[in-house]
């Protein structure tokens, strides 16, 4: 007779068999990033690991890494290879540069591979990457920490595993919970239908040099032209007639900002080369351009002021000073809208919000102290009161 413990017994080996014989899955689903997920399974035995990739092909690549950051990370990246099908790269982190193509890593694609539907799907088996030069995989641990990133639409369809791939539009940072996927001996778990799945969640992305770099640059840029440059442009009207060496002041500040653009501009420069994105945007491009036209402002602004002091009244030196300051500013103003987008500091909404609302506030209050000081020249110049020089 068998006893009631031995059924017991029985019975508990069975249900063990049945949910090893399930594959595990652990995926995240991105909510900033439509159509991207990344799925983890670790077998019940051996040393493979299988990693899904999903994401839009209009976005040219995308990729999952394991880490902490950048450095170190191992970092598996899909896109298009021209025929239907997928090209999968694994890659190193170096740092804020463009990972490199790893040969040591061993993985191959498996079934369910391709692109459909505008979205590009990688089942991988990888038999090595639980360990790597500069890093591992804990698959004992419940919050694994991994990356993700979306490339800038730029489209590659090559089966190059070393391609050249330009920096992300979206990324961030997310963790598993790999004790949830460890389980099953499928050889392509993605393909079951018996596979049992857990969901991973979204984690605040650290800080990197490169993004307080960026950071510094945008504020130094947006205070000055928003704010700054306006002010030592109204400067001059506002102590003309009240303090002897107006244009004194107005002079020292207007140099003050243009050092600060310059400051702003080397920092610019500095995180494009951290990343390697120098010149791949018009945001770039016409920074530049900018920058290049103040010091012409500046020397506009001397031929008006030695003009005015043989004649006493604007010139087309003054006219040009003016409305040349005025298209420079505004031309920084939306340059500076250009770099808050998706494919440069992919600003939130609030920010980008918060930028146009100020902007729209010192617009207006540039145009009303224009139309009253406009209007007070006007009365002057009615009662013929000589005018000093203003801007």
């Amino acid at each position: 007779m068998v006893s009631f413990r031995s059924t017991i017994k029985a019975l508990s080996s069975v249900l063990a068999l049945a949910a090893v014989s399930n594959a595990q899955i652990s995926t995240f689903i991105n909510r900033s990033a439509t159509g991207y997920s990344a799925s983890f399974n670790v077998p019940a035995s051996g040393n493979d690991t299988f990693i899904q990739l999903n994401g839009p092909a209009s976005a040219g690549w995308v990729g999952t890494g394991i880490g902490t950051g950048m450095k170190g990370a191992l970092m598996f990246v899909i896109y298009s290879d021209g025929n239907g099908g997928v090209t999968a790269s694994a890659r190193l982190g170096l740092g804020e540069f463009e990972p490199e193509f790893e040969e040591s890593i061993l993985y191959e694609l498996l079934e369910g591979s391709g692109v459909a539907d505008g979205i590009m799907t990688a089942n991988i088996r990888c038999s090595n990457c639980r360990e790597w030069n500069g890093g591992s995989l804990d698959v004992n641990s419940t919050a694994q920490n991994l990356l993700w990133s979306v490339g800038n639409n730029e489209q590659i369809a090559t089966t190059d595993k070393s391609a050249t791939i330009h920096q992300h539009r979206l990324y961030g940072f997310y963790t598993l919970n790999m004790v949830a996927a460890t389980g099953g001996n499928d050889t392509n778990p993605f393909t079951s239908n018996d596979s049992v799945v857990s969901t991973g969640s979204s984690i605040a992305a650290p800080r990197t040099k490169a993004d307080r770099v960026l950071i510094a640059h945008g504020v130094i840029m947006g205070v000055t032209f928003v704010l700054l440059f306006p002010f030592g442009a109204a400067l001059i009207r506002l102590l003309n007639n009240r303090v002897p060496n107006a244009l004194a002041l107005h002079r020292g500040v207007q140099i003050f900002n243009m050092i600060l653009v310059f400051i702003g501009m080397i920092m610019g420069v500095w995180r494009s080369s951290m990343t390697g994105t120098q010149w791949r945007s018009y945001h770039q491009v016409m920074g530049i351009i900018i920058v290049c036209l103040l010091p012409l402002q500046a020397v506009l602004g001397q031929m008006h002021h030695r003009q005015f002091l043989i004649t006493g009244m604007r010139s087309t030196w003054s006219y040009a000073h003016i409305w040349f300051g005025r298209i420079v500013i505004i031309l920084g103003i939306v340059n500076g809208g250009i770099g808050l987008g998706p494919e440069l500091a992919n600003a939130s909404r609030g920010w980008v919000i918060t930028y146009l609302v100020v902007v729209a506030i010192m617009a207006a209050l540039y145009a009303l102290f224009y139309l009253l000081k406009e209007r007070s020249r006007e009365v002057r110049r009615q009662k013929s009161i000589p005018l000093k020089e203003v801007m």
